[in-house]
């Protein structure tokens, strides 16, 4: 399987990261669900990724 970054026109590496697989963006916005709150709020996220196996292509 090819994967093709069309932000950057390149091909994707061992450096991307799969977040969705979808077939447009309707499949897999960024964000959803509903927030319901006061009208100031701060919203904090964070991530953590570890490389367990690298397998090249022969």
């Amino acid at each position: 399987m090819l994967s093709f970054d069309p932000t950057h026109c390149k091909p994707t590496d061992f450096r991307y990261i799969v977040v969705a697989i979808g077939r447009d963006y309707d499949d897999v916005p960024p964000t959803s669900g509903v927030f319901t709150g006061r009208g100031s709020s701060v919203l904090h996220g964070q991530q953590s990724v570890r490389l367990l196996d690298v397998t090249y292509a022969a």
